[in-house]
């Protein structure tokens, strides 16, 4: 077969596999709570480090919040149009658009901290935030560590 041949085939292969998944999806809108509550997620999630390095000089979460600096955009229509954070780093993100909110709290033993995740509505949360203690299992293992407390 020459390649142009090849080429052809292809990309015919391509086209034909996008149309079936245009078909069996139907168009969905890919823009769902689920997919809002996931960047709301990601946007909290970038404070993280923050919040964990404040936990590990101070010993504590008192006063952590002063260290969140993510802030919502009223005018941000995929993302937080509002982050409420409080004095011990408990970080609310709302997407009013899609009717989302997502809250990530810290608790700290030590100078570790676990995070849990709570998502309303519940069928907007995104697969890490599912199970209890599923969360900071999947928070461990985007840090790689494997050795920290696996308990929510």
């Amino acid at each position: 077969m020459t390649r142009n041949k090849i080429l052809s085939v292809t990309a015919v292969a391509v086209v034909a596999a996008c149309l079936l998944v245009f078909l069996f999806v139907g168009g969905e809108d890919l823009d769902t709570s689920r997919s809002r509550a996931s960047v709301l997620l990601l946007t909290l999630l970038s404070q993280r480090n923050a919040v964990e390095m404040y936990v590990r000089s101070h010993r504590t979460l008192a006063g952590a919040g002063s260290v969140v600096e993510a802030k919502g955009d009223p005018k941000y229509r995929q993302g937080a149009n509002q982050i409420i954070v409080s004095d011990d780093a408990t970080m609310i993100a709302v997407n009013n658009e899609r009717g989302v909110m997502l809250v990530l709290m810290p608790k700290a033993v030590g100078e570790k901290v676990s995070w849990r995740c709570v998502v309303v509505p519940q069928t907007a949360t995104p697969t890490p935030c599912r199970e209890d203690g599923g969360f900071q299992n999947w928070l461990n293992r985007q840090s790689g560590d494997t050795n920290a407390d696996r308990t929510c």
